[in-house]
């Protein structure tokens, strides 16, 4: 398994389709796929905000037939025979329940083809993110929103991804001295835009933490933690 862009921004397409499906109990299955997929394992062995979670990749040179696949599994196998589209940043999102499983799919724009994002998570093991990100610094009024983690032989990797109203820069501030304190050493930190974007790299024992402060539209402040211990 890499670490893939669900891993790397936090996957809050997933958090979009969470906040329109209701939680239910159901054992896990296999995933959902067309017969011709030919798919690329992006996780097998990965937790969402606590819930057991896969995900898997492929292209489809007729994406219309494949969300048309997705629409007819919900309609016949889905909690109610409904389904669920959200559009985030340029991504669009089916998503429906089945067998206390939330099924999700994501279609998005690469060259000559549609990439479909197809992932599943058992929803009564879901937690409160909070409760799992107890080591994750963070200026005070800040929100964690969710907590990937995930396991490829000997590599785990964490993905704690929170938000707030204060400045990059403050945010920035407070997160280095935080990890200086508690003893990390500072790689890089670099300023993709004023105001706007701002990345620090910090290592320690064996670790490494890639820091993601970005400015959103909406006027708050995300902040992406990337943790890899190898």
């Amino acid at each position: 398994m890499r670490t893939h862009r669900f891993l790397r921004h936090g996957a809050l397409a997933l958090m979009a389709a969470l906040a329109a499906c209701a939680a239910s109990a159901g054992p896990a299955d296999a995933l959902p796929l067309p017969r011709d997929a030919r798919t690329e394992i992006i996780g097998d062995d990965m937790r969402f905000n606590g819930a057991s979670m896969q995900i898997v990749r492929f292209d489809t040179a007729d994406a219309q037939a494949t969300e048309g696949f997705y629409r007819d599994f919900f309609v016949r196998h889905g909690r109610a025979g409904k389904s669920v589209v959200n559009e985030r940043n340029g991504a669009r999102v089916l998503s429906g329940i089945q067998d206390g499983r939330l099924i999700t799919a994501e279609f998005a724009g690469a060259v000559g083809a549609t990439s479909v994002l197809v992932s599943s998570m058992v929803l009564a093991e879901m937690r409160n993110p909070e409760e799992l990100a107890p080591q994750a610094p963070r200026m005070p009024g800040t929100t964690v929103v969710q907590v990937i983690e995930s396991r490829d032989g000997p590599v785990r990797n964490t993905v704690t991804s929170m938000r707030n109203n204060q400045t990059v820069e403050g945010n920035a501030m407070y997160l280095r001295a935080q990890m200086l304190r508690a003893g990390w050493s500072r790689q890089r930190d670099h300023t993709e835009q004023t105001q706007v974007a701002r990345q620090l790299l910090f290592t320690r024992d064996g670790k490494e933490s890639l820091v993601d402060i970005r400015r959103m539209d909406n006027g708050e402040t995300y902040i992406v933690m990337n943790e890899t211990q190898r």
